[in-house]
C-alpha cells in the first residue's frame, strides 16, 4: 500500500512507496496519514479531505477521500483512496495535493487547509508486441493469406455478377430498343416506332425533329427509368 504522510509544515512525503504500473486498476490503495493535532487551536479530527491531482496528460482530477472512523494506530487520521485506471492511465508523474475542510455551523466558519504537492511515479510497461518473432510472423502470414483468399473469392463472385449487368443500349432496324450485355441484346425491348414503309412517300429516312404535327408527337415513346 502506498503511504503518504502530511508533515507539520503541510508538506506531503511518501513514507512507503509502491510500484504503480501504467493502466493497473483497483489493485493498490493509497493511505494518507495526518496528525489530528495541527496546532494548539486547530484539531483536524472532524475535517474532510479531497485529493486533487494532475495526470501525466495534464488532465486535472478531484476525488473525495474516505476517512476511517477511528484513529490509525491511535495516532493519525487516515484517509484512503483506491487507485483506479484514471490515476494510472499514463506513465509519468502524477502531481497531487490535498484540501482539508471543516464547516463549524455553530460559528458559521469554514476552515480550509491546503497541503503542498507530491509527485507519484507511474511506471511504463514494455510493449511486448513491438517485437514479433519468426513464429509469430508465420502465424500472421497465414492469417493474411486466409484473408487474401477470401477477398479474391468475393472479387470473383462480384465479377460474375457484374458481367451479367446491362452495359449498353441497342437499336434494331425496326426501331426496337433493347438492353445489351457485352454486345449481346437481352430482354424483350421497347418498340419506339413502326418501321418505315418503303413505299411511303417519305422514304428518304429523314425525320424532321422540328415538326410539330400531332402525328409525330404521338410516335414518341417515353421510357421512365
Amino acid at each position: 500500500m502506498l503511504t503518504v504522510k502530511m508533515l507539520t509544515d503541510k508538506s506531503l512525503v511518501m513514507t512507503t512507496p509502491a510500484r504503480l504500473y501504467q493502466r493497473q486498476s483497483l489493485v493498490d490503495n493509497m493511505q494518507i496519514l495526518i496528525n489530528p493535532k495541527y496546532s494548539e487551536d486547530i484539531d483536524l479530527t472532524n475535517f474532510d479531505a479531497t485529493i486533487e491531482y494532475i495526470d501525466p496528460a495534464n488532465i486535472a482530477h478531484m476525488e473525495q477521500l474516505v476517512k476511517d472512523e477511528e484513529l490509525y494506530k491511535d495516532m493519525f487520521l487516515r484517509f484512503t483512496m483506491n487507485l483506479d485506471s484514471k490515476f494510472t492511465y499514463m506513465a509519468g508523474e502524477v502531481l497531487m495535493k490535498l484540501t482539508l475542510t471543516y464547516v463549524d455551523e455553530a460559528e458559521s466558519v469554514k476552515y480550509i487547509l491546503r497541503t503542498g504537492e507530491l509527485k507519484i511515479p507511474i511506471l511504463k510497461l514494455n510493449d511486448y508486441f513491438a517485437y514479433v518473432d519468426d513464429a509469430s510472423l508465420s502465424s500472421l502470414d497465414n492469417k493474411i493469406m486466409e484473408l487474401q483468399a477470401k477477398a479474391d473469392e468475393l472479387a470473383a463472385v462480384a465479377e460474375q455478377y457484374t458481367a451479367k449487368l446491362p452495359d449498353d443500349l441497342a437499336m434494331s432496324e425496326d426501331a426496337l430498343l433493347q438492353l445489351s450485355v457485352n454486345g449481346q441484346v437481352i430482354g424483350e425491348g421497347v418498340q419506339l416506332a413502326s418501321p418505315v414503309d418503303e413505299d411511303d412517300d417519305k422514304d428518304d429516312g429523314v425525320i424532321d425533329l422540328n415538326s410539330s404535327s400531332s402525328e409525330d408527337e404521338d410516335s414518341i415513346a417515353v421510357i421512365d427509368i
